[in-house]
């Protein structure tokens, strides 16, 4: 339920690729991005947003519903990982992580929506379809 729960968008990076020209380079090795990307999140993301992406109260959201805070497209999934959340427990990785370390992490959080893991947290966000 998300009655009550107040989400914004937040503005996507100028150092963000064009959405288009990071799902090609998504689809161009998908398998490997994949697999970057669930080390990446294992090594920096699962503290906070558990280790299957179900999220931990008080410390991150789940990513395997279909709920988002910030945005669910891959350029906002990348420009939240690179510039963090104010006032959010939500870090800015932008300068412990390469760009593409970025990116395949946003692929990986993107790859888990609707895989509805186990003792996930509620939706927090806006639902998104696309």
């Amino acid at each position: 339920d998300v009655t009550g729960v107040q989400t914004c968008a937040l503005p996507i990076s100028p150092e963000a690729p064009p959405e288009d020209k990071l799902q090609l380079a998504f689809d161009a090795s998908a398998k490997e991005q994949h697999e970057k990307g669930k080390a990446v999140f294992a090594n920096r993301c699962a503290s906070c947003h558990g280790d299957h992406g179900e999220g931990k109260a008080g410390l991150g959201p789940n990513f395997t519903d279909n709920c988002y805070l910030h945005g669910g497209k891959l350029a906002n999934l990348y420009t939240t990982i690179r510039n963090g959340v104010s006032g959010k427990a939500m870090p800015a990785w932008g300068g412990q992580l390469k760009g593409e370390e970025i990116q395949q992490a946003a692929f990986y959080v993107r790859s888990l929506r609707g895989t509805n893991a186990p003792g996930g947290q509620p939706c927090q966000g806006t639902p998104v379809n696309d």
